[in-house]
């Protein structure tokens, strides 16, 4: 499901309203007639082989003028054209609206030189919203003159000098015509206080949106620089510099879900309705995790109400008497600072006249001793698919009562398998690996029984008795931090040390590699490698990729340092996080020559396919 932005009704509605108000089409005392008259064209006026302008006789809107269908150039009579020359015409390939509201530079990629041509208008408005329904036809003769104009910024944003810039910020630039990509991608640059800013660009014509890998710093100051961008004539952009400053305010308050169409429960749903989501604050749109069941497959999807509300316009209509699930995944929707969405939601809405009748209930036991002692606001959810073997949606969920009983209601008849998991680790995420509880129905983690039984909802039947038990894993994770002077990606790995007579030459008696380039790791005593125990955490970059650490060159360190490292106790479901553990090169030892097999164990397949398991719909639900 692809998502992409347009105006609300209420946003639009406001902006007709403000536009009204402030008419100058109006006549009369109090304002008299509205402008009901679609704007014309006024002049087209050749600028040169690649471009031409198109002069409205009235103030146009941007989305609506910078739609390169909205414009066709038709040849009118060829002469002997160069073989470049289409005889169907020539096709728009970037639009761009003036400062004056009123002038459209129009761009091809194809030579006009000499050659006649209709103008097509058709699909512009005004801002009172009046279109060009019928069509407007202007002839003209394109320019012999070469293409010697360079590209222009016209916008950007953040703007030079800006502050209080959230995080999470992309930087959008538009130019005044088409630039090389390769040119563009060479010569653009973002540095920041802290060095500089890694990033990925997307471009939709004259448009480039820089996206941050990570959140930027607070309180820092971004630069932007482009050196030697042309457009495809070969005509360079002047090398262009700007800056802005990120926000000081730090945020720590994670998006809500504030409201969807359809609602939940919804029934009739019109099948040509569009859907849409609004959340408390701007969302990042280039991280956004939600899966809609059955697939609508591809469709249009606009952003409006500052970044807050996503509208989906599915291109086939929705299926007839056809039960839908949206779900929302945890961290699946982050605001601009990085706080990810808390927890799972789920909107269950159908195109028949009622929702299905079926129900599945049972009661869920909690891990005695742990922090899932008390199972009461766990999730569950109805799979449709086994969890630890295969993809799979979720067509229902439901939270643990006080009682320690559920029902997840609304099932259409089939094959579920049922999952709950608890957020004991506090990250608002669902994820064992971090130490969350987890239950299956049917399954018995402690003994790696990782073979949930499914149960069928027929004919609208209500299922009870679907009880099973959660267990609360032990959980130790966290990230290394490197800090010398090797240049390169190389492994990293982390390993757990007995404490009792503790020598940073013994072997780790668990061991796992750090992965990604913030180098996250965790240990689970799930994967039954691992014990309740009292740990020192160590970590080591294995330059030569030997698969073992070698003391004279592998950077290493351990969490709290040597000699005596900082001690992490885990028993009891407990959980610790946010380990850091600093890595430098060494200084020349006198064991040099040392070289430890490290780590002496990694996870096990039945554990990794357990801790996939949450996550996995989420990776297939990205599109």
């Amino acid at each position: 499901m692809d998502f992409r932005p347009k105006f609300s009704l209420v946003a639009a509605a406001l902006l007709a309203l403000a536009l009204a108000a402030c008419s100058d089409d109006s006549s009369g005392p109090g304002g008299g007639t509205t402008d009901t008259t679609p704007p014309g064209v006024a002049a087209v006026t050749p600028i040169d082989a690649l471009h031409v302008d198109v002069t409205f006789n009235e103030q146009v809107t941007k989305s609506s003028a910078e739609d390169e269908s909205h414009y066709t150039l038709a040849p009118v009579a060829l002469p002997v054209a160069p073989a470049s020359s289409a005889m169907g015409g020539v096709a728009v390939s970037d639009a761009t609206l003036k400062n004056d509201k009123k002038t459209v530079t129009l761009t091809t990629n194809t030579s006009m030189a000499g050659l006649n041509f209709n103008l097509g208008v058709t699909g512009v408005s005004d801002t009172h919203g009046n279109d060009i329904t019928e069509g407007v036809t202007k002839p003209f003769t394109g320019s012999n003159d070469p293409d010697v104009t360079a590209p222009q910024i016209i916008e950007k944003a953040p703007a030079a000098g800006a502050t209080n810039v959230a995080i999470g910020t992309t930087v959008t630039i538009k130019f005044s015509e088409l630039v090389d990509y390769t040119s563009f991608t060479g010569g653009v640059s973002w540095g920041s206080g802290a060095g500089p800013v890694g990033f990925t660009i997307s471009n939709d014509g004259t448009l480039f949106t820089l996206t941050p890998a990570a959140a930027l710093g607070y309180n820092e100051i971004q630069t932007i620089s482009l050196t030697g961008v042309q457009d495809p004539s070969g005509n360079t952009l002047l090398d262009t510099e700007w800056s802005f400053t990120t926000t000081n305010t730090v945020d720590n308050t994670p998006p809500t879900l504030v409201s969807t169409s359809p609602a939940n429960l919804a029934t009739g749903v019109d099948v040509n309705a569009n859907l849409s989501l609004t959340f408390s604050e701007a969302v990042n749109q280039s991280e956004f995790n939600v899966q809609l069941a059955p697939d609508p497959g591809d469709g249009v999807a606009t952003w409006s109400n500052g970044g807050k509300t996503v509208t989906f316009d599915p291109t086939a209509p929705l299926l007839a008497d056809q039960q839908y699930t949206l779900t929302i995944y945890p961290l699946g929707v982050t605001d601009l600072a990085g706080n990810g969405i808390n927890g799972l939601h789920t909107v269950v809405f159908t195109t028949a006249s009622s929702l299905a009748p079926g129900s599945i209930a049972g009661t869920i036991t909690g891990d005695p001793g742990s922090e899932a002692s008390d199972p009461t606001g766990a999730t569950v959810i109805a799979a449709d698919g086994r969890p630890f073997e295969s993809a799979f949606n979720i067509l229902g969920s439901t939270k643990v009562a006080g009682n320690n009983t559920y029902t997840i209601s609304h099932l259409p008849d089939g094959f579920y398998w049922l999952l709950s998991v608890l957020d004991t680790s506090g990250d608002g995420n669902l994820d064992p690996s971090d130490g969350d509880a987890i239950g299956a129905y049917g399954a018995d983690f402690a003994t790696s029984d990782l073979d949930p039984d499914s149960v069928a909802v027929t004919e609208g039947s209500h299922l009870t008795g679907i009880n099973f038990t959660m267990i609360d894993p032990s959980a130790i994770s966290g990230t290394v931090v490197y800090t010398g002077a090797a240049k390169g990606d190389y492994p990293v790995f982390v390993g757990l040390f007995d404490t009792s007579g503790f020598s940073s030459t013994d072997e780790p008696v668990a061991g796992t590699e750090a992965f990604g380039v913030e180098h996250v790791w965790g240990f689970n005593t799930l994967d039954q490698l691992l014990a309740d125990d009292t740990f020192y955490a160590g970590a080591f970059m294995d330059l030569n990729n030997n698969g073992t650490f070698d003391a004279g060159s592998d950077p290493s360190g351990f969490y709290g340092g040597l000699p005596t490292p900082t001690s992490l106790n885990i028993s009891n479901g407990h959980d610790i996080s946010g380990i850091v553990i600093p890595i430098s090169d060494p200084a020349p030892p006198a064991n040099a020559s040392l070289s430890q097999t490290w780590p002496a164990a990694k996870h096990n397949a039945v554990f990794q396919r357990m801790c996939d398991a949450v996550r996995q719909a989420q990776l297939q639900a990205s599109k």
